[in-house]
Parts: C-alpha cells; sequence; structure tokens
C-alpha cells in the first residue's frame, strides 16, 4: 500500500503544471499566465485544502523553517524599501521593483533571516500546541 506521503509526491510530479509554468522568482508572470495559474489554484482549492489540514498536524522540517525565515526576511526588506508600504498593498510595477531592489541585498537577507530563524521555530511549536 501506499503511503500518504508517497502519494504527495506522486502526485506534486504529476501535476497539471508544466515544469517551464512552474513559479520561477527570477521570471515576471504575464497578465495572460497570472490569469492561468489563477484559474488552476481554483480547480485544485479542495485538494490543496485537505493538504494544509494534513500538513498543520506535522512539526515543520528545518528546510520548512528557513524558508518561512527567509520569506519573512524577504517581506521586512519590501517594507523598509517601500517606505513601510507592504505587498498587498503594492501595483505590480512596485513589486517588481521591490522584488528587484531586494534580489540585490543577499546579505542583508540572510542576515535577518538567521535571525527570525528561532522565532519562526517557536511559532511552529505553539501553533501545533506542544
Amino acid at each position: 500500500m501506499i503511503r500518504f506521503k508517497d502519494f504527495l509526491f506522486v502526485t506534486n510530479e504529476t501535476s497539471s503544471l508544466n515544469e517551464e509554468e512552474s513559479l520561477n522568482l527570477s521570471e515576471v508572470l504575464s497578465f495572460a499566465a497570472r490569469r492561468k495559474r489563477s484559474i488552476e489554484m481554483k480547480r485544485r482549492k479542495q485538494k490543496l485544502k485537505q493538504q494544509r489540514k494534513i500538513a498543520a498536524k506535522r512539526p515543520a522540517s528545518l528546510e520548512k523553517l528557513k524558508k518561512r525565515s527567509r520569506r519573512a526576511a524577504r517581506n521586512v526588506l519590501t517594507k523598509r524599501f517601500s517606505g513601510g508600504k507592504s505587498r498587498s498593498n503594492m501595483s505590480i510595477a512596485q513589486k517588481a521593483r521591490s522584488e528587484k531592489r531586494v534580489s540585490q541585498a543577499k546579505t542583508q537577507l540572510k542576515t535577518i533571516s538567521k535571525k527570525l530563524l528561532p522565532s519562526k521555530k517557536r511559532l511552529d511549536v505553539s501553533r501545533r500546541g506542544r
């Protein structure tokens, strides 16, 4: 019998999104590609919801925690470079500009990410209620 982890791995590999359409942070999505991605995500909404529910019960791996701290560090730098504006309040062009500037500040990103890692670990433990 196939385990659920193996099932997730297989479904992720055989996802309907091919490699060229997968999210690449170095590329900016065109309007048509963004629309296509939106439709695809709406179609997969229930499946993703179920996977999130199962994953929420498991402790996050160190790799996942590092990814979360990097994302939080990117948000910190974006706010810093945009004068306190959050990404949700920016236009697409402003987001692209700030993303370019953040990608140039790699050393700052690394430093902030390291500082945020312990807080992300604490959040994960408290989220699971242990």
